[in-house]
């Protein structure tokens, strides 16, 4: 971490506090906190991925709600989260952080502490970033290394007519977390209301399964589904150049997802399809393959949700979600956007 040219004291103290936690940088990155750059080894055979975002308070979180671990830990999941869209193992992680003028120390080693602890765990290690002052709201930009097995790498531009397409886990209980934690509707019982809070604090990356997918040659495309299931399947279509269908029947859906009142306005169709930030793997496979996810332990379960068709008229929807009677649904969100 270099220095941020504020005059702040104390800040060479926190950087050495942040070097100490992080400890040695492993086996693929020789060089780590200290010098002016990290150095990467990735192993033989594999290239290396690397993904960055950026998280500002007030736009993708609210320390009102999130200890500074947490945001901390939110921080570094959704860059590895990239890195299983990929099928890539973690292997380093950078944190830079602009923290409010009269930030305290306590608040800023909470979220160093938060990276620090999330990154080790997913088998990565903190290997250096920057801090600086802010104009006023709290930004972190994480950056994750990676590396895959060279030729093995998942891109968003492999999909092909008849591919199924599938999704993990279950979708829309990180958006029904925000409106809870937002107060716009009644809270469900207190065990869904916990479930469906923690998945949009603490979002799992699925680095297994997205780790799976790409090893065994299964998965044609894939993405992670950040800013909602449409908007990220047309992302996969508009790289792959083609179209899709959905079947809104079988799209899943948690059980305290379903027990949890919607807000005024918004329907469960809403959240599940359009609102995002669970950061589930959205992936397609060909026919053929489909068998291989029989025997194969991705640690989450999987669900087949629709079909990927030929391109048709440009002027159209990219998805055509259908319900239980193969008629044309058309939902009131299709994706978070950030401009």
């Amino acid at each position: 971490m270099s220095k941020d040219h504020t005059g702040r004291s104390g800040e060479f103290e926190f950087i050495d506090a942040v070097r100490r936690a992080a400890g040695a940088p492993g086996r693929h990155a020789p060089v780590g906190i200290g010098d002016d750059a990290a150095v990467l080894r990735p192993p033989p055979g594999s290239d290396l991925v690397v993904t960055t975002d950026m998280l500002v308070s007030g736009r993708h979180f609210d320390p009102a709600w999130m200890s500074p671990r947490k945001i901390g830990r939110r921080a570094v999941l959704v860059n590895l989260s990239d890195l299983a869209a990929m099928g890539a193992r973690p292997a380093g992680v950078f944190a830079s952080l602009a923290f409010p003028p009269g930030t305290g120390r306590r608040f800023m080693n909470e979220i160093a502490r938060g990276i620090e602890t999330c990154s080790r765990e997913h088998g990565a290690r903190l290997l250096g970033g920057d801090t600086n002052l802010s104009a006023g709201e709290l930004a972190i930009c994480i950056t994750a290394v990676g590396h895959a097995r060279r030729g093995r790498i998942v891109r968003r531009s492999g999909a092909r007519p008849g591919d199924r397409i599938l999704v993990t886990g279950t979708l829309g209980d990180a958006a029904m977390g925000l409106v809870l934690l937002k107060g716009e509707t009644p809270p469900p019982r207190p065990a869904a209301r916990r479930f469906l809070v923690r998945r949009f604090l603490e979002p799992e990356a699925r680095l297994k399964a997205g780790m799976a997918l790409a090893e065994s040659r299964t998965a044609s495309a894939m993405i992670d589904i950040s800013d909602g299931l449409l908007s990220d399947l047309g992302h996969i279509l508009e790289e792959s150049g083609a179209d899709a269908e959905i079947r809104l029947t079988d799209v899943p859906t948690s059980a305290a997802f379903r027990s949890a009142p919607c807000p005024a306005g918004t329907s469960r169709e809403d959240l599940a399809l359009g609102y995002g930030d669970d950061y589930e793997l959205l992936f397609t496979v060909p026919p053929s393959r489909m068998k291989k996810l029989d025997g194969m332990r991705l640690s989450c379960a999987i669900t087949e949700i629709g079909e990927i068709v030929p391109r048709g008229d440009r002027r159209g929807k990219r998805v055509r979600v259908l319900d239980e009677r193969g008629r044309l649904f058309r939902p009131r969100m299709t994706g978070f956007r950030h401009f």
